[in-house]
């Protein structure tokens, strides 16, 4: 589903690391190390949605890999919500549902929520027919429960976040950057708010004519591409006319 929302927004997907400027990686947890590690060595960043794998297996990568195990701006705003309830609430319980055919457990999303209340979170899986991508946040205290919950019904929820990334990708450093929360902008006080009385918006490069885009491979959900490392390396960008995997 990524596919077309990158095209619909300027970008072009080709079928070889060698033409590509970005690599967008949305397959499964035993392939997408591999993928990854293939576009390092070519000297192609990363865009990273993949969960149930360790980032820090790259840490020392020469190019940029950036990974965020859930790209939906609602989601990203759960977890900083979380995070400062976490301080006022006494004990706090997290619950992920997704669809069946989601692999890993806890989700990625559930357990960075939980790193970044405190940790020590407990977390509880669901699995079911009829779920897409959910997750709670129960918070409780004497007489009282907050809940934080994000559905996303469909995976265009994820398109945003990843437009995103890949025009943050230029201005972070090489290595792993992990968090979609490290590219959105913190809301300013209300104080300075009130101080300003314009919006301006800026772009860069000519004032005149189209922006260029930055082309994309994007590994796809071919069962080939899917089954074996070997296979993801050598053929994930056969193709582009191919669609994300779900994470």
């Amino acid at each position: 589903m990524l596919g077309p929302g990158l095209e619909a927004a300027g970008h072009r997907l080709v079928d070889s690391l060698d033409a590509a400027d970005v690599m967008v990686d949305f397959t499964r947890p035993d392939v997408v190390l591999a993928n990854v590690r293939a576009a390092i060595d070519a000297g192609v960043p990363s865009v990273v949605g993949t969960t149930g794998w360790d980032p820090q297996d790259v840490a020392d990568a020469k190019v940029t890999v950036f990974f965020a195990p859930n790209f939906a701006i609602g989601a990203v705003l759960m977890m900083r919500f979380a995070a400062e309830a976490a301080q006022h609430l006494d004990r706090a319980a997290i619950v992920e549902f997704h669809h069946p055919a989601k692999v890993d457990a806890p989700s990625g999303t559930a357990k960075l929520t939980a790193e970044r209340m405190g940790g020590n979170v407990p977390i509880h899986s669901v699995r079911l027919p009829g779920l897409n991508a959910h997750q709670e946040v129960l918070l409780g205290g004497p007489g009282q429960l907050l809940t934080i919950r994000h559905d996303a019904t469909s995976r265009e929820a994820y398109t945003p976040g990843v437009l995103l990334a890949l025009e943050k990708l230029p201005t972070l450093p090489p290595g792993v950057t992990i968090g979609l929360d490290a590219l959105l902008p913190r809301p300013m006080p209300s104080s300075t708010r009130k101080r300003s009385s314009a919006t301006n918006f800026c772009r860069t490069g000519p004032s005149s004519g189209p922006r260029r885009r930055r082309s994309q491979a994007l590994c796809p959900t071919s069962p080939a591409c899917a089954s074996s490392s070997s296979a993801a390396a050598s053929g994930c960008h056969r193709s582009s006319r191919l669609r994300a995997a779900p994470t």
